[in-house]
């Protein structure tokens, strides 16, 4: 079964809690359960195939997409990636173009929208200029303030929000952490008829209890403990411009909404993004978790885009 595309679809009209409460999802063990009976040193070697079997045919299935996508292209689109970058986390955000350059959507247009408060700075300046010319990943600057960790990641759909007449400009728009890395295509797959969101690469393989939805009622982001299907990471995310700038207009409200009462989500904007994504399920393009992966995680799905190791208690010091 194609992991790129939900296995199960509300019927049309039908609202998102009656769909939720139709499909209780169950856990799922790394490995079959009749692994517990072999011998450890067979039962090592059964995993290890079975890992590898896994990934290869995760492989084909991705290289057959992306062949299936050569010969059959989407129309070039013009594509805006939207990145939050201040203080430290600017160092970042070269590597992450210079990636994207190479890996994102090749065949359309992308330029990138950088928020950030360093935008009179000689790195913001040089990475203006440099990139003025070039047909693919031109950078212009959007500025907004500085706040303390974990604010500035909890606002992102407010400067998006704030930026929507630009955003709305583009057939289709991406946000990526800035540190992440573009490691292999991203191609067309991404662009669906909706949002798009990654099934996160820590909660692929397990249950509806182990999900960290939001669990206290008076949160906007609260997910009641029977409900929700998948567990979708905050680092990688869009779709069509309209739609993503809808998603981040309630993300914004429902998160300011949560602040004026002094809640923060468990966590933050991912919390916010699960939330609206089980509230409008529907049309939504679902990408492996390999799509925002931990830089050392190993897991069967093939690294797409990666989620960069560091220091965050020195990244995110203001001092």
């Amino acid at each position: 079964m194609p992991e790129d595309k939900p296995v199960n679809v509300p019927k049309k009209g039908e609202s998102a809690e009656s769909f939720h409460k139709s499909l209780r999802p169950q856990a799922i063990p790394d490995f079959p359960p009749w692994l517990s009976g072999v011998q450890p040193q067979f039962s090592q070697i059964v995993k290890r195939v079975i890992y590898a079997l896994n990934r290869l045919v995760r492989q084909a299935w991705r290289m057959g997409t992306k062949a299936f996508a050569r010969r059959n292209p989407v129309k070039s689109k013009r594509v805006v990636l939207l990145v939050v970058a201040t203080n430290k986390y600017l160092r970042f955000v070269e590597p992450l173009l210079a990636s994207a350059d190479r890996y994102f959507l090749p065949g359309h247009s992308y330029e990138v929208l950088l928020f950030t408060n360093l935008d009179d700075s000689m790195e913001c300046r040089k990475l203006v200029e440099e990139r003025a010319g070039r047909a693919r990943g031109k950078v212009r600057l959007k500025h907004v303030g500085h706040s303390p960790w974990p604010m500035m990641t909890l606002l992102r759909y407010r400067f998006f929000t704030q930026a929507a007449t630009a955003i709305l400009g583009y057939d289709y728009a991406f946000y990526s952490d800035c540190d992440m890395r573009f490691v292999a295509e991203v191609g067309d797959e991404i662009l669906g008829e909706g949002l798009t969101a990654v099934r996160h690469c820590v909660f692929h393989d397990k249950g509806r209890a182990l999900f960290t939805y939001e669990t206290r009622p008076e949160s906007r982001a609260y997910i009641p403990p029977s409900e929700g299907l998948h567990y979708f990471a905050g680092g990688f995310q869009g779709g069509r411009s309209a739609d993503y700038v809808q998603a981040a207009a309630e993300c914004s409200k429902q998160i300011d909404d949560d602040l004026s009462r002094e809640i923060t989500a468990i966590w933050h904007d991912e919390s916010h993004w699960n939330a609206f994504l089980w509230r409008h399920p529907h049309g939504l393009t679902m990408l492996d978790p390999g799509y925002c992966m931990g830089e050392r995680m190993r897991t069967p799905y093939p690294s797409m885009i990666l989620a960069l190791d560091k220091d965050h208690s020195e990244i995110r010091s203001e001092s």
